[in-house]
């Protein structure tokens, strides 16, 4: 694709104006070059799509990447909260006396219980 067009064409003086038209001197032939925007726009896009695309995709997948390290760390950070949790609830459960454990064992069964009936009520 040409982004430029070239054609000659008479030169034209201010002395021209003058002159008489019925003269049959010929006149001296200049270049002349058209560049069109369109041309030019339509090659730009035709070079950065291409990259523009494979930039945008590599960005997603950084970016992907980045989401799902960070959703591990989550996890792992919780996991690790839910741990801590469970000791210390197990070292207090191991200091109760014999009443208190069996009433901590009927509130752990009822609280198991309540999520049960709201994951049936969820559907």
């Amino acid at each position: 694709m040409a982004l430029k067009e070239e054609t000659y064409e008479e030169k034209t003086d201010f002395l021209d104006f003058f002159k008489s038209k019925s003269s049959t001197e010929p006149k001296e032939l200049v270049r002349v070059e058209i560049c069109y925007f369109e041309k030019w726009r339509e090659k730009a896009i035709e070079l950065i799509i291409p990259i523009a695309a494979q930039y945008i995709s590599e960005n997603q997948q950084n970016l992907q990447n980045y989401y799902d390290e960070l959703a591990n760390q989550y996890h792992e950070k919780l996991s690790l909260l839910h741990d801590f949790k469970m000791d210390e609830k197990t070292c207090i459960a191991s200091q109760l006396s014999e009443d208190e454990r069996m009433l901590q064992a009927d509130n752990d069964w009822l609280v198991a219980l309540k999520d049960q009936l709201t994951k049936i009520e969820r559907g």
